[in-house]
């Protein structure tokens, strides 16, 4: 689905356009709406160990080396040569060992973390899967909670936002309903 004209529009045309309302979808339309949109997940190629080796020579300093034992071969230099190939060969060990340990424990990790989300169904809050959000719901969000996919805010009270990990910015960033004509 193509979100990006949503943020043109005013909150209530935005309730016209996803036939949804401030009390938010019914049980039986979220299921529909489930089918035809699928879940609500990112979904990224899977690391395999061969890759994360073949990463540890994709840097134009390990180019850089890789010419320097070039060129001290070249000039007879065989023992700088070899040595330059250990420090690679090392270097490329040890980063491998440390990115497949994380992808590993990353995948663990996933397996444990359920992110849920608040929303509003038949005019109730209900706690759902967030992957089982789909347009047209109305999700609530406290403090402390982690939005749980691309919103657009309808209604806002003091609303301060971590955007650091988009932004770089260390401080949060306040928001505010904004309605448009």
């Amino acid at each position: 689905m193509y979100f990006q004209k949503f943020t043109a529009l005013s909150s209530a045309n935005i309730l016209l356009d996803l036939k949804t309302s401030e009390n938010g979808l019914s049980k039986n339309e979220a299921t529909v709406r489930l089918k035809v949109y699928g879940e609500n997940k990112v979904v990224g190629k899977e690391s395999h160990w061969w890759n994360i080796f073949l990463n540890q020579f994709k840097s134009p300093f390990i180019y850089l080396l890789f010419f320097a034992v070039g060129l001290a071969f070249y000039l007879g230099e065989k023992i700088d040569a070899i040595m330059i190939l250990i420090f690679i060969t090392i270097n490329a060990i040890l980063g491998f060992f440390q990115e497949y340990h994380s992808a590993k424990s990353l995948q663990l990790l996933k397996k444990f973390v359920i992110a849920r989300a608040r929303v509003k169904r038949d005019g109730k809050d209900e706690l759902i899967n967030a992957t089982d959000l789909v347009p047209g719901d109305i999700v609530v969000i406290e403090t402390g909670d982690v939005v749980p996919a691309d919103l657009r805010i309808i209604k806002v009270e003091n609303l301060t936002v971590d955007e650091s990990v988009l932004t770089g910015e260390s401080a949060p960033v306040n928001k505010k309903n904004v309605q448009l004509n």
